[in-house]
Order: structure tokens, then C-alpha cells, then sequence
């Protein structure tokens, strides 16, 4: 079942982050909670973890730009533009600095999921770098990931972008 959502993630984030058509998803690289897939404008990693919740990072070299998508059972199903405060946690290091972030909720095979786009490659970095993704709205925890996994399946990513 985990294999089907991720590649209806896949799917979903393809016709959600770039401008290529859903089909247009080429698997990369398979690591044991993260996939990477090839496209011809842009490079993203999707991770798959418990609870239904999922990541996914895409950059475009082409535009400079970052998507990142997470689905969550506590993410509303319904399109709304809303702002979250994005945090990272490395050992006992809390990273605060990404602040209040805008995003768009949306609907994805019935369940939550947000998007949001920045400038740069930063978010990939510490995504790489971090142990623990968290989403908060307002006092409210959205969600928390133990990011397992994401060294190598960010050089596979830099790797893909290197050959588009």
C-alpha cells in the first residue's frame, strides 16, 4: 500500500509542482523511506511515514525555486491559503529562523495536504541537515517527522539535477 501512495504522491506532486504533465514522473533512485524522480525541468524526493504523512522537495534549477508538499491526517482536505511556522530540530538545536511561511492547503486523494514554494535551494539543506520537521498553526502542532534517511537521498537529488 505505502508503494501505491507514494507513487500517487508522485503523481499528485508532479501535476502540482511543475508545469509537466503527471506522466512526465521518471523514478531516479529508491532509498528504504525516500524516492527520487526525474523530471525534464526539475528534481524531487517524496518520503513515505507513518500515519498516512508525506514529504515531498522539488527544485527547479530553472527558476531557482523549492516546492515543498506535506500530507497529514491534521491537514485540512479543503483549498485555503494559510500560514504555518515551519521548524527544524537537529540534536537539541531548534531552528526557528524559516518563521511564519504562506502556504496553500488542498485536497489530495480525500486527505490533507499543503504546499508552499521559496526562492533557493535553503529548505533542502536543512531538510538534509535536520532530524525532525515540524508544522505548527497558530499553538497547534500540524505535524512532526523524524527525517530518516535524507543525506543520501539529497545527493541522489543533487545528482538528478546535475543531469538535467
Amino acid at each position: 500500500m505505502k508503494l501505491k501512495q507514494l507513487v500517487l504522491a508522485a503523481t499528485a506532486a508532479t501535476a502540482i509542482f511543475a508545469a509537466t504533465p503527471a506522466w512526465a514522473v521518471n523514478e531516479y533512485k529508491q532509498f528504504e523511506h525516500w524516492t527520487v524522480f526525474k523530471n525534464p525541468d526539475n528534481c524531487r524526493m517524496i518520503g513515505t511515514f507513518e500515519n498516512d504523512s508525506a514529504i515531498a522537495a522539488s527544485y527547479s534549477p530553472g527558476d531557482d525555486t523549492t516546492l515543498l508538499m506535506v500530507t497529514a491526517p491534521k491537514i485540512p482536505a479543503k483549498d485555503e491559503d494559510v500560514t504555518y511556522k515551519l521548524y527544524f530540530l537537529t540534536g537539541k538545536q531548534l531552528d526557528d529562523s524559516w518563521g511564519e511561511i504562506t502556504a496553500q492547503n488542498f485536497s489530495m486523494d480525500g486527505s490533507g495536504a499543503m504546499r508552499a514554494a521559496f526562492t533557493g535551494d535553503a529548505l533542502l539543506k536543512d531538510i538534509g541537515s535536520s532530524d525532525y520537521i515540524a508544522l505548527y498553526r497558530g499553538d497547534e502542532l500540524v505535524i512532526s517527522l523524524r527525517l530518516q534517511e535524507v543525506p543520501p537521498a539529497l545527493a541522489s537529488l543533487r545528482e538528478c539535477l546535475g543531469k538535467l
